[in-house]
């Protein structure tokens, strides 16, 4: 007889159990569709910065930095001064410093002196114009 109790208990248990854990699979799926909602709609963005002329680009500009690579103080107009600044080196996929502008170096203790590819000029910092531009 006490076989028999055991035994029918088991299965009641069995079920609530199921019951119980289909219970909370359901709010938590729920609530992981709530949250991509939401996640969809803070991050559009508003109509007018989506609509752009076909085959333009648009590239983020602070007038308040300089466009002086010397003395920018902010990282958001880099991206144009990469347009109209070429590097003496620039590193290629490997992460190797390739020369561009460059056309040999001398390293000393001290000092590195770069000599630039024949036909180039310079300009120093705060001058209007960048090397080989």
């Amino acid at each position: 007889m006490m076989m028999k109790q055991t035994l029918l208990k088991q299965p009641v248990l069995q079920k609530w159990l199921s019951l119980l854990l289909c219970a909370l699979l359901t709010v938590s799926m729920a609530s992981c569709g709530k949250v991509a909602e939401e996640a969809e709609t803070t991050t559009e963005a508003p109509a007018e910065e989506q609509s752009l002329p076909a085959g333009s680009v648009a590239v983020p500009y602070l007038p308040e930095d300089s466009l002086n690579p010397f003395s920018m103080s902010t990282v958001v107009n880099a991206a144009l001064v990469s347009l109209y600044c070429r590097g003496l080196y620039y590193l290629d996929n490997g992460y190797t410093a390739v020369a561009d502008l460059a056309q040999s170096e001398v390293v000393s203790v001290e000092n590195v002196k770069v000599n630039l590819t024949p036909g180039l000029t310079f300009s120093a910092p705060g001058a209007s114009a960048c090397a080989g531009a």
